[in-house]
């Protein structure tokens, strides 16, 4: 049940308050501010922000101005769930022995309350339910789709233009040189100079390859200096993608036997090649169906073990 309840508090809170202990709300930096010099609708703002993980690892996010508090320093953290009337506390633990900042916990839904009694209470909205993590990782691609500052074009054999940059080109395929009047890729069909470009930019392959595409690339490209791990990139994806499909069939093969199986104990079966035979009475009460539904059902599954 405490492992339930410790959920509730993983994820990235900001302190959007502190009152003193005196009960005055009190501006110490560490609730969101305005930066300075910003208008009245920019979103721009100073935030403390901790991030409470499931590891029991709390990391903060405080801005230069904000009063330096002893929580600021703990890296890890502890909740004791309530007990009777003892409200639940949020433990703040430091890097040395001893250094312990012990909260009192009132949550609701995105909303907590922390109280310091030594110092101050702290009220605080979750931002999101996990630590903050990038959809996609960093790379190039928004410059290789708009073409911004673009310094080299590559043509592909439809005559379709690509506006790409040298300095990224000489980055991910040194061994090439990309300032040659004819420049390497051009005239490569469209699909595959597409692919190339997306894995110089990004380092991977772009979704929705199609296997057509991965061997074209595999053969045009993959042996060209600086391409070698483009090439087995491609090699790899041809492979999961067959041993995807080969899993499809398996399943699908498995599930047909399976029917078949239950075809033959619950109605009327005959072999391949032989009159369809119709047993009178159930199976159970009936010995001749049912040795012939057990010596069927045994004949699927020698096929459905054939096939795995």
């Amino acid at each position: 049940m405490a492992a339930v309840e410790e959920v509730v508090y993983h994820g990235t809170w900001k302190i959007t308050e502190c009152v003193t202990v005196a009960g005055v709300v009190e501006i110490t930096g560490i609730e969101g501010q305005k930066k300075k010099n910003t208008s009245a609708t920019s979103p721009n703002v100073n935030i403390t922000e901790f991030i409470l993980d499931e590891n029991g690892d709390v990391s903060w996010q405080v801005p230069d101005e904000a009063e330096p508090l002893p929580f600021f320093n703990c890296e890890t953290y502890e909740i004791c769930p309530a007990a009777g009337v003892e409200p639940a506390l949020l433990k703040f633990i430091g890097t040395y022995a001893g250094h312990v900042v012990e909260f009192k916990v009132n949550i609701s839904d995105d909303l907590m309350l922390l109280t310091y009694e030594k110092c101050c209470i702290l009220q605080c909205q979750k931002v999101s339910s996990g630590p903050r993590k990038d959809d996609k990782p960093y790379s190039f691609l928004n410059a290789l789709e708009h073409g911004y500052f673009s310094d080299v074009i590559l043509r592909a054999d439809t005559g379709k233009e690509f506006k790409a940059h040298s300095i990224i080109l000489k980055l991910s395929a040194p061994e090439l040189d990309w300032t040659a009047i004819i420049t390497p890729l051009t005239g490569l069909p469209e699909d595959v100079l597409q692919t190339t470009l997306h894995y110089l930019y990004a380092e991977c392959l772009p979704q929705g390859l199609s296997e057509t595409t991965a061997q074209k690339c595999i053969k045009m490209v993959g042996k060209m200096p600086g391409f070698v791990k483009f090439g087995q990139l491609c090699e790899t994806f041809l492979k999961n993608t067959a041993l995807t499909q080969q899993m499809k069939t398996l399943v699908s093969d498995i599930h047909a036997c399976a029917d078949r199986i239950n075809d033959i104990f619950g109605g009327t079966a005959g072999e391949e090649g032989h009159e369809t035979v119709t047993l009178e009475g159930t199976m159970w009460s009936n010995p001749a169906k049912l040795c012939y539904s057990f010596r069927q059902a045994l004949r699927e599954e020698a096929i459905g073990k054939c096939i795995t």
